[in-house]
């Protein structure tokens, strides 16, 4: 009895332990969860229950298991080595002067070719005056995600749609990380037959219990790691186009092909005789708009304007006056009325000191 428990033991520590070893080679990966990251520690310490817990009987059930762990395990490194995991990022800024029609040939042809729109969002960036009105400018964002065989087409029909203004591309190789993942889930694969099979094999409660437990977290870990797998595969499959499409005014239009003298001297010539136009339909519209404060302003310009008049008209008299020597009748003394009025002085004086005797 004794011995088939020693025998027992060493047979469930050689199980856990090739397990071990298979999950051992993904622990460099960066993406693994908490759970994940701490699975080898976990199963290690759970292996003094099961050289308690385990029935003798099925011994020879576990060490089974152990052959097909050890098989199980391997990995073609090369089929890795030619199938390189790659997330293409593609981000553009275009210019159009179609806006409306624009964004309905980009969601069109992105359903076209197998993709979809992630996310989009419309805004106004702007406005120019034209036609006695003002028209608003657009600006649209989209995150695109197009099949990744078919990107370089769709990259080709923007290019011709509208008008690119910047555009860079991103290839992120993520081989390395893919295959730990991928390998750590076959190492769980396998840790879960064989728990499968101790459990076929479990007699009493308290080691179907044990077992059960180790099953559920190993599930947990295979379903984490299968949604991560799941996430890598659509970026991968699936390349992420961020575009953004402004909506300009034709005179705006950033055009990359070099312009003639002639045609620039046009340009600007039209550009100058639009915005003279736009200069005085914007100054005849301030006039209207302030004609009473204007027609204030007028009467207090012409009040001054008389009142200043006036007054020089008046300097300009008395200086010539003064040049000319011309004074009025009045100014003027007779030299008869100034005989008689000195005699009169006079009689008028003798008059009041004979008074003054008597």
């Amino acid at each position: 009895m004794k011995k088939k428990s020693l025998s027992f033991i060493g047979t469930v520590a050689l199980s856990f332990s090739l397990l071990l070893s298979g999950c051992g080679s993904s622990s460099d990966s960066s993406s693994y969860n908490a759970k994940s990251a701490g699975g080898d520690a976990y199963y290690a310490t759970e292996n003094a229950n099961y050289e308690v817990a385990m029935s003798e009987d099925y011994a020879d059930g576990g060490a089974e298991g152990d052959v097909e762990a050890e098989t199980d395990v391997e990995v073609d490194e090369s089929s890795q080595a030619t199938d390189r995991k790659l997330i293409t990022t593609v981000n553009i800024n275009s210019e159009t002067l179609s806006f409306d029609e624009t964004i309905s040939w980009i969601e069109a042809r992105t359903l076209e070719l197998g993709g979809y729109v992630e996310s989009s969002s419309i805004s106004v960036s702007g406005s120019y005056y034209y036609s006695d009105r003002y028209v608003d400018l657009h600006t649209a964002d989209y995150v695109i995600r197009i099949p990744e065989q078919k990107l370089e087409g769709f990259l080709t029909d923007v290019d011709s749609k509208t008008n690119i203004t910047y555009k860079s591309k991103n290839v992120e190789d993520v081989t390395l990380t893919y295959t730990d993942i991928v390998a750590h889930q076959e190492a769980l694969e396998t840790e879960k037959e064989a728990l499968e099979k101790l459990m076929e094999k479990a007699e009493n409660m308290e080691d179907i219990i044990t077992i059960q437990t180790e099953l559920t977290d190993v599930q947990y870990q295979i379903d984490s790691i299968k949604s991560q797998l799941r996430v890598y595969d659509n970026k991968i499959d699936y390349s992420t186009i961020n575009i953004s499409i402004k909506e300009v005014e034709p005179d705006n239009l950033t055009i990359t092909e070099k312009k003639t003298v002639f045609q620039r001297i046009g340009d600007g010539f039209m550009s100058s005789l639009k915005g003279t136009g736009n200069f005085l339909v914007e100054l005849f519209i301030i006039i209207v708009v302030n004609i009473p404060q204007l027609i204030l302003l007028a009467a207090i310009i012409i009040v001054i304007v008389l009142i200043a008049k006036k007054s020089m008209k008046s300097s300009k008299e008395n200086k010539s006056k003064k040049r000319s020597g011309v004074f009025s009748r009045k100014d003027i003394i007779d030299p008869i009325d100034a005989v008689n009025s000195q005699e009169g002085d006079n009689y008028q004086n003798d008059s009041d000191g004979q008074k003054d005797k008597k």
